[in-house]
């Protein structure tokens, strides 16, 4: 809950016209009293959920953490490595995109998305700005 009250409190001076979110719980708890707060609904998309860690997930040892965020932030200079037995940076990259697709298609003027930490930072790597949404 300390995200959603710090979420308000930095867009309390921002429109909200649209919030996106994934389905995962964490990510409505946040989402949610922002979204009461502006009077919007939330518009779910299980394209902007967290990056599979494939066989490492649940995995809360430090080398298994390490090996998977070496590997995620790495997409910038190779984006078609795949997690094992999880997604690549492409596959991350084409369902995010696709919902910011969306939001932009949308025709609002200003959207929130409600994702995660690495889904959103592989998102916003400066060398993969090649697609439309992103420029």
């Amino acid at each position: 809950m300390q995200q959603a009250a710090a979420l308000l409190t930095a867009l309390a001076d921002e429109k909200i016209d649209a919030l996106y979110a994934c389905a995962y719980q964490c990510t409505a708890l946040t989402a949610v009293p922002l979204a009461a707060d502006r009077g919007r609904r939330v518009l779910v998309r299980e394209g902007i959920r967290e990056v599979s860690a494939g066989r490492r997930e649940g995995a809360s040892d430090h080398a298994s953490h390490t090996a998977f965020l070496e590997l995620a932030f790495d997409w910038p200079v190779d984006p078609t490595t795949r997690v094992p037995d999880g997604e690549s940076g492409l596959e991350v990259l084409e369902r995010f995109d696709g919902v910011v697709d969306e939001a932009v298609r949308s025709g609002v003027e200003t959207v929130a998305i409600a994702s995660h930490g690495v889904a959103i930072q592989v998102w916003l790597a400066p060398a993969q700005s090649t697609s439309p949404s992103r420029t």
